[in-house]
């Protein structure tokens, strides 16, 4: 079995994707049947090309699938099948990937940012030097025991069921409404 990877965001160039992409490059040379899914709109062709160019160098194009948006149902389903949701984003006002991610049981792995330590506290893997090679270490560490990742994915969960970020978030973004 191997690792599942996936990245919902729109493609934009401050989501840093080319990031996501490297550390997966890293990840693959350890777990060469492992698989990302990248999942957004791209409001901005030149970077969707730019990332797409980038796998071709990276010679992942077998490995890797870039959707468009996808149906709720089916998002959920890639949600399901992932062991790592990643984002390398460097700027985020909240990050809603993170709790559907955090909602369907796929462990969050990301930069760290003030907006996903607010949501994830102390659980999901966040880091804040993008050392790609360590963290694809730790990575296949994780996923080759199961049961651990299992553990981190239920801690996960029950830090954002208890947090109060989530009522917090949602009422400040009712008020903008």
């Amino acid at each position: 079995d191997s690792a599942k990877f996936l990245t919902v965001s729109r493609l934009a160039p401050n989501k840093k994707i080319e990031d996501t992409l490297d550390l997966f490059y890293e990840y693959n040379k350890i777990d060469p049947k492992s698989h990302l899914t990248i999942i957004g709109s791209s409001g901005e062709t030149f970077y969707s090309d730019f990332l797409k160019q980038k796998i071709q160098n990276l010679k992942l194009d077998s490995k890797t699938t870039m959707l468009d948006l996808v149906s709720a149902p089916k998002l959920v389903e890639f949600y399901r099948e992932s062991n790592f949701y990643v984002s390398m984003s460097e700027h985020e006002g909240f990050g809603i990937p993170i709790l559907e991610a955090v909602s369907n049981e796929c462990l969050v792995c990301a930069f760290q940012l003030e907006a996903y330590q607010d949501t994830i506290k102390n659980s999901g893997l966040l880091f804040n030097e993008k050392n790609f090679k360590s963290i694809a270490k730790t990575l296949n560490e994780l996923f080759k025991q199961p049961n651990e990742l299992k553990k981190l994915v239920a801690k996960q969960t029950e830090d954002v069921l208890q947090s109060n970020i989530l009522n917090e978030s949602l009422v400040s973004l009712f008020k903008k409404i």
